[in-house]
């Protein structure tokens, strides 16, 4: 395998994975996994920063947030600076989900770095922070 297939195939191999780990949590779809975990990590936003942010077209992200709020996942408010803008927030209800998706997602990862031998493992992480910082710089 080439060295820059390996990239990609390390990545479509994990995103499957993490997708199958994240199947249990509450019959949570992938794009809502992506929408969920967002807003846990970024705390609220406009319809059009979470579309930016998770890479959907804004209406496919509105449909999908839609659902989300039928489910009381998360609410949408008006912004407290434009009252033009709806900012969008987990409830608490959502707020679980968010941390059931890390933890699932977390122990996944743990497993995959686990069957990494002890004395590689080291080398690896130090790796997977510098092809981060890379990803970030692109």
């Amino acid at each position: 395998m080439a060295r820059f297939e390996i990239l990609r195939e390390v990545t479509r191999l994990y995103l499957r994975q993490q997708r199958e780990a994240v199947a249990c949590c509450d019959g949570t779809s992938v794009t809502q996994c992506w929408i969920v975990t967002e807003l846990g990590l970024s705390g609220a936003m406009t319809l059009g920063d979470l579309a930016a942010a998770v890479g959907f077209d804004k209406s496919w992200t509105s449909r999908t947030v839609d659902s989300l709020v039928a489910a009381g996942v998360i609410e949408k408010k008006s912004d407290a600076d434009d009252a033009r803008k709806i900012r969008i927030t987990l409830t608490r209800k959502g707020e679980k989900r968010y941390e059931a998706l890390s933890d699932a997602l977390n122990a996944h990862a743990r497993g995959v770095l686990a069957r990494i031998p002890a004395r590689q493992r080291r080398h690896v992480e130090q790796a997977l922070a510098a092809l981060h910082g890379a990803l970030h710089e692109h």
